[in-house]
């Protein structure tokens, strides 16, 4: 059995360009030859080296010869040139550097590679095996798998619910749902994620800051908030508006009703225009202009959407231990989520349930390597 030493090293050092590398995936790699490491990197960024590029550098600044020798990498190696590309391709540099044998966790889910770095290596007489971590590497470059795949930002869908569904509404007659510990790890979520996105309803009803607060932020600082403005006017007293990072809010407004011209008028050039409909070009648009993950926090209406359309890849549902009794029925998550993976977590008094879109890109490259390994 193929020992996890190694890569479980790569997957450490790819964590750290998390949330960095956009709008690449997030890799690590460990180069051993003798059963010592030699050489090691991580993709730290655009325009960067990629994670094998960094770690043969390294090896050759260590006083290490790469031929010969082993590398263990979460993602599959690149072996395409073009427009776009900012380094050269890795597959071949590996090939010129004499490494004998790669070890990768993932499939590329880039279609211009899918498979062909791997090909590149075996017809060069490099050997090639899928490594262990499929999960573990599929994770770390489920964001960039949207991105390549369906030309769209990541986005996670998070909401917090009474035991009998009640998403909105203070049963224990304050104003939150769920208690401290589950208020913590919704910030911890925010800091993983480049941008808050709510609709108008609960910019109306909660005036929400939308900033992390509870742990520290990411590198990049605080997230962008992102409103989807629907049909009603705004509120221009609202926090996003007028507090410090009011530069960070943006709004999705359609140019034809006239909540368009207030949003101009509170955020000067960062509205983007949609008229509703098929989504596929408000992504589009959400990711030329740099939005790539994004954390959905409602209200149900927005939510509600995003299930219709399809287009998310995880859910957290935090799950508070109250009833929220009876009252008027209200907007919920419709269709139906059936949850791939799903995680329960506890922060007491609650727990949270996380898991995956069934159709989530993320999911494709990790049955792409299932069908190659079921073809050996």
């Amino acid at each position: 059995m193929l020992s996890t030493f190694w890569m479980d090293r790569a997957l450490a050092l790819a964590g750290r360009g998390r949330g960095l590398t956009a709008p690449n995936p997030a890799v690590g790699a460990v180069l051993v030859k003798d059963g010592r490491l030699v050489g090691e990197g991580w993709h730290q960024g655009p325009g960067r080296p990629h994670a094998e590029a960094e770690a043969l550098n390294d090896a050759r600044r260590r006083g290490h010869d790469p031929r010969g020798a082993t590398l263990y990498v979460t993602l599959e190696p690149c072996c395409h040139t073009g427009a776009g590309k900012r380094t050269p391709p890795c597959a071949q540099r590996l090939i010129a550097e004499g490494v004998s044998r790669v070890f990768a966790a993932l499939p590329d889910p880039n279609p211009l590679v899918a498979g062909r770095g791997r090909t590149l290596l075996l017809d060069a007489g490099v050997g090639f095996e899928w490594g262990p971590r499929q999960q573990e590497a599929r994770d770390l470059v489920a964001d960039f798998s949207a991105w390549i795949g369906q030309r769209r930002p990541y986005f996670t869908l998070k909401w917090a619910q009474t035991l009998d569904g009640q998403k909105t509404g203070q049963p224990l007659g304050t104003r939150w749902i769920t208690g401290e510990a589950s208020r913590t790890e919704a910030h911890r979520l925010r800091s993983l994620h480049d941008t808050v996105a709510v609709g108008a309803g609960t910019l109306r009803l909660d005036d929400p800051s939308l900033t992390v607060r509870r742990v520290p932020t990411s590198s990049a600082g605080q997230p962008r908030r992102l409103v989807f403005a629907g049909r009603l006017p705004l509120p221009p007293a609202s926090r996003l508006f007028n507090d410090e990072d009011r530069d960070k809010t943006w709004i999705v407004a359609d140019p034809s009703v006239p909540v368009w011209d207030q949003a101009v008028g509170l955020v000067a050039g960062r509205c983007i225009p949609w008229s509703g409909g098929d989504p596929a070009d408000l992504w589009e648009r959400l990711l030329d202009a740099g939005f790539h993950r994004i954390l959905v926090e409602g209200g149900p209406t927005l939510l509600d959407s995003f299930v219709r359309w399809g287009t998310w890849d995880r859910a957290a549902v935090f799950v508070a231990a109250c009833l929220g009794g009876a009252r008027s029925s209200e907007p919920g998550v419709h269709p139906p989520v059936n949850l791939v993976e799903p995680q329960w977590r506890h922060f007491q008094p609650d727990a949270l349930l996380e898991g995956w879109n069934p159709k989530a890109p993320a999911l494709m490259a990790q049955q792409a390597r299932e069908a190659q390994c079921s073809q050996v």
